[in-house]
């Protein structure tokens, strides 16, 4: 595949003298990552040769004549090739004609025996041809023990690149204007194991781009995941109950992404679980540059956990995030002090943060160092070490980068050109990572590294500035005032919520069309998981009637014995169980606007009765019959 347009072409750098990027068997979810060393590491080809370039040869689709080279060194997806007998001309390295190539992408490299095979000539340079006496002696002197391409080097790249999901299938993705919930979406594009995703259900005026990521990504989920797992969800009611039955009997139709195309979580064996208010250090989602003091808000099933962080949290939890129990951008209480990682304390902390006072003042346990990922594979990974990375504050983004610290699995990438600011904490294991040349591999388009006075560059770069701070303003959303409002709101439908039948989760409702929506989702505290939030006040009764389902609901059945549940949770949550059991009455509605028009009818009727007992007296005494 040609490189795309405006790509950046990483030539200069590897020219440059102390130069070394990240090898192709660092990254795992690439082709040949398993075997690219061995396969490549002082090979012989047979390519086009330097003679080659007349004006009456077609060198573009048809060499007319290929010569010998070596492969001398490597980096990344990228070979330097060195035509045999050029060094029998000179012992200085800087005057050999060497010459680096995309070895997956350069159309006219061939394992040795290809000319034969297809009756092409191979013919030494005419620079070098003189030189040596024999060329029959010098060949059986030099093929004879080594390696070569396989004969299938093309078709292992081809075969990589064919996914499990595919373009057109659904799945659940994080709502990245909101990333405590989730939503259906499609993948409308698919390259090299990149998904482009769009949102299944926006409203009129909400604007969807889409975005990027990888198909291993942990921002990605299959159809009803949220509803297993007991995530909030941003969905129709009817996507709810379908995608829910469709995981616990498992009618998932052609275009869904199942189960079995993720890649299957860690679920511990003992009792040592990670509990509500724990203390942990995080990632934090919206700046990715920072290791923060976090708080762990919710467990979910399956050991998933919704973590905020300290100091950030809206106090609706709408910039929680989920991290599974085993996710490598989790670390215990004092992970960054051990290890020389500046640690961000909870804003608005004037003194010097000290984990033991920090514990002491909040009264809360910092979660055992046993719950988190132990495992640090050999990953190759070294600072100074070149790749390729996503942006992930604008994902659609590749930019060259490298690695400028390496602790354990946990690396921080830095973005040639840019600020530390702009930097990413990120897993050796993380699928926005690739070695350099995989772009032009997939023909995308990789973004070059800022120079300055470079104002095209800078303008696409300040995107990503202000989507950062966008996204930070997120966390001052859930002001006291939104939430006072949106409470009084939450107390007028609780007792519709309570009427509906069972659903395993929280479902927000896809209502985006409303101007007020997203005021009234990040002014939403989280509710139980047994709760269906009415769209808005004004269609109380419209949501009544959408969002009371079938009583015979699908989870009155018995599970699917595959489905992963959590041994502590049922498939009926115990306070779902409390409603069904109970139905709540408008008289036993604990609702303070219900008992201000309970208030307002009793005493019309004590009025009106009191009205009626003056006709009364006044008829009687005139002698007229009152008719009730």
């Amino acid at each position: 595949m040609n490189p795309c347009a405006g790509s950046f072409n990483w030539r200069p750098y590897l020219r440059k003298q102390g130069f070394t990027a990240a090898p192709v068997s660092c990254f795992k979810h690439v082709a040949l990552s398993n075997c690219w060393d061995s396969i490549v590491e002082n090979v012989r080809v047979e390519v086009r040769s330097p003679d080659c370039k007349g004006p009456n040869c077609n060198c573009t689709t048809n060499p007319c004549r290929y010569w010998l080279a070596t492969v001398i060194k490597v980096c990344g997806y990228w070979g330097l090739l060195r035509y045999d007998g050029f060094d029998k001309i000179t012992p200085k390295y800087f005057n050999v004609p060497d010459k680096w190539v995309n070895l997956c992408t350069e159309p006219h490299i061939h394992p040795i025996g290809w000319c034969a095979k297809n009756g092409k000539l191979l013919v030494p340079p005419k620079s070098i041809e003189p030189k040596i006496i024999c060329w029959r002696d010098f060949l059986m002197e030099m093929l004879p023990g080594g390696r070569t391409l396989p004969p299938d080097f093309t078709f292992r790249i081809e075969e990589h690149s064919h996914n499990s999901i595919k373009k057109g299938m659904k799945l659940e993705v994080v709502d990245k204007n909101l990333i405590s919930v989730v939503r259906s979406a499609v993948v409308t594009d698919v390259v090299g194991g990149r998904l482009h995703i769009k949102y299944s259900e926006c409203g009129e005026e909400e604007e969807d781009e889409g975005f990027w990521c990888h198909e291993r990504s942990p921002l990605i989920h299959p159809v009803g995941w949220a509803q297993i797992i007991g995530h909030a969800l941003k969905a129709s009611p009817e996507y709810a109950r379908l995608s829910l039955k469709k995981t616990l009997y498992r009618t998932f139709e052609p275009d869904d992404a199942t189960w079995d195309m993720f890649l299957p979580v860690y679920n511990p064996i003992g009792n040592l679980k990670f509990k509500k208010k724990m203390k942990l250090e995080a990632i934090d989602p919206l700046n990715l540059s920072a290791i923060c003091v976090a708080t762990v808000t919710e467990v979910l099933r399956n050991n998933y956990l919704m973590i905020g962080i300290d100091g950030m949290m809206a106090a609706n939890g709408a910039d929680c995030f989920c991290y599974h129990a085993s996710s490598p951008c989790i670390f215990p209480v004092g992970f960054c002090e051990s290890n020389g990682i500046k640690l961000t304390p909870p804003k608005g902390y004037k003194t010097e943060f000290k984990w033991s006072e920090y514990l002491k003042k909040t009264k809360s346990e910092a979660a055992p160092v046993d719950l988190f990922q132990k495992d640090i594979p050999d990953h190759g990974f070294k600072e100074g070490m070149f790749l390729e990375a996503v942006d992930l504050m604008e994902p659609r983004l590749i930019c060259v980068a490298y690695v400028t610290k390496v602790v354990g699995r946990l690396l921080k990438i830095h973005f040639d050109g840019w600020e530390e600011d702009y930097d990413q904490w990120c897993d050796c294991e993380s699928p926005d990572l690739f070695p350099i040349g995989w772009c032009d591999v997939l023909g995308y388009r990789l973004e070059p590294p800022r120079v300055d006075g470079s104002e095209e560059k800078k303008k696409k770069k300040t995107v990503v500035k202000k989507r950062k701070k966008k996204a930070l303003t997120k966390r001052a959303a859930g002001s006291d005032d939104s939430q006072m409002i949106i409470d009084d709101e939450i107390k007028k439908n609780d007792f519709e919520d309570s009427k509906d039948s069972f659903q395993d989760n929280s479902v927000v409702p896809d209502d985006s069309s409303s101007s007020s929506y997203q005021g009234k989702l990040r002014g939403t505290p989280r509710r139980s998981l047994t709760t269906i939030t009415p769209p808005s006040s004004s269609n109380i009764q419209e949501g009544k009637q959408k969002l009371n389902f079938n009583k015979k609901s699908t989870l009155n059945s018995t599970p699917v014995k595959s489905i992963p549940m959590d041994e502590n949770s049922s498939a009926v949550p115990n306070e779902q169980k409390r409603l069904r059991s109970k139905r709540i009455t408008y008289e036993e509605c604990p609702d303070p606007e219900l008992d201000k028009f309970r208030t307002r009818r009793r005493r019309r009727k004590q009025k009106k009765s009191a009205e009626m007992v003056l006709e009364d007296s006044s008829s009687s005494s005139s002698g007229v019959e009152i008719l009730d």
